[in-house]
């Protein structure tokens, strides 16, 4: 058998702690297993065990080089240089059975039935004709079924080559007939070098949905419908265009640094203005919502920013918002109000949302949120003869919309009672008359 190893001149290769995945075949069987860092040679013995079942002191591990030879993993630095070879490719390792470990290919006059040629070769010998392969001249005992195979897939490579054209061809040919001479063709966005977290697939296409409280979690759409992500209370930022320096230009860049100047845009959340956590509203109620943040970083933020929502109950009569200034200089702070409505169904509910640059760039390193209570309303019991009440004093008609103001942190009773009368009871004109002061 073969081996392949570096040389002593060649530089150190170490393990990563990058996630990996390996396709394992014996036989017929074909296992794909994934692991949270690149594994040593003991890790992935133990994994084959618990996973297939087998004693893999009885077998060989071997893998296809970049020259189509077969090489043998015996040692830690073996199986690094198999993860090297591949250069981010999903590395395949076939399991032989030891009892034949010394391979055919090494005795003359002999074929080697696993050789896989090179391209280079295949190219220069297309034009001599290719001998059937004698299944009589490999062992009988573990390689006659291998080779019978690789008989029948040589024998039937040119139907399969027609029936993949084929396929190809008449899709094609569909797509293009029921699309219009005069309808653009939008491909989707890809998010190179971001891998789902749910399917493995890479690169995203379309949109990416990356959880914020987890460290490196993202989602493609399908996976997100899914529910794939268990953790309860966390929340996804939807992103639609990919975030690439080498796609989209930074307008705020310091060309005197190496580094994008988006690393230093830095908002800090100040307070709530109105609405403070866990406020109870009314159901069906409208309210302004307003948040104070500040421009902690040493470069003002991009003109036409906005603040967006991305997850959780979306309570705006709008998505987004733009900045109520066109840019907030460093040291500045900015109070950015969201007409808001009540759900009408008792509950809790919460929204976040994400300071993003015209172009959708999130920014800052923050994300604030509003968090309401919907308190149960009571049913009313008629009572059979109502009894005649004293005369209904004109300041209990606002005493829910009085207690909201005042929950908001609005404490003049006077001057809030005043307000709402000449607002004819409008919540929210009469919060945005007392934000005026």
């Amino acid at each position: 058998y073969q081996r392949r190893v570096r040389g002593k001149t060649n530089s150190a290769v170490y393990i990563t702690n990058m996630a990996c995945s390996i396709k394992v075949q014996l036989g017929d069987d074909i296992r794909r297993i994934r692991f949270n860092a690149q594994p040593t040679l003991a890790h992935l013995k133990q994994s084959l065990v618990e996973f297939m079942n087998i004693d893999v002191n009885g077998y060989f591990l071997k893998y296809i080089d970049d020259e189509g030879d077969s090489i043998t993993i015996t040692t830690d630095l073996e199986l690094i240089e198999a993860f090297h070879l591949m250069n981010g490719k999903l590395l395949k390792i076939v399991l032989v059975p030891s009892n034949n470990s010394i391979s055919s290919s090494q005795k003359p006059g002999r074929a080697c039935p696993h050789k896989i040629k090179s391209k280079d070769s295949a190219k220069r010998q297309a034009s001599i004709p290719k001998p059937a392969i004698n299944a009589s001249l490999a062992p009988q005992n573990i390689w006659s079924p291998i080779v019978e195979q690789f008989q029948e897939v040589v024998e039937n490579i040119p139907q399969y080559a027609s029936k993949i054209t084929k396929t190809i061809s008449d899709t094609i040919t569909d797509t293009f007939n029921g699309l219009s001479a005069n309808t653009p063709v939008i491909p989707a966005a890809l998010h190179t070098h971001v891998i789902c977290d749910g399917c493995e697939a890479t690169p995203i296409q379309g949109i990416r949905w990356k959880c914020i409280q987890c460290k490196d979690y993202d989602l493609c759409s399908t996976c997100e419908a899914k529910g794939v992500h268990k953790q309860t209370g966390h929340f996804f930022a939807k992103i639609e265009v990919p975030l690439r320096h080498g796609a989209i230009r930074c307008p705020e860049r310091n060309w005197g640094n190496r580094f994008c100047g988006f690393r230093r845009m830095v908002a800090t959340f100040v307070k709530d203005v109105t609405v403070d956590d866990d406020s109870v509203i009314p159901g069906g109620a409208s309210f302004l919502k307003v948040w104070r943040i500040k421009n902690d970083g040493p470069l003002p933020w991009p003109r036409d920013s906005r603040l967006v929502f991305v997850n959780g109950h979306n309570l705006g009569e709008n998505e987004s918002v733009p900045l109520p200034v066109p840019s907030v200089s460093p040291g500045e702070t900015v109070d950015i109000s969201i007409p808001m409505k009540a759900p009408t169904e008792p509950g809790t509910y919460k929204g976040l949302y994400r300071l993003v640059t015209p172009w959708g760039r999130p920014f800052g390193g923050i994300a604030v949120w509003v968090q309401i209570i919907v308190p149960e309303v009571k049913p009313v019991i008629d009572s059979p003869q109502p009894q005649p009440s004293a005369p209904v004093d004109e300041d209990e008609i606002f005493v829910s919309a009085l207690k909201v103001l005042n929950d908001m942190g609005f404490v003049n009773r006077e001057l809030n009672l005043g307000l709402l009368k000449r607002n004819g009871g409008d919540l929210t004109r009469t919060i945005q008359d007392l934000l005026s002061f």
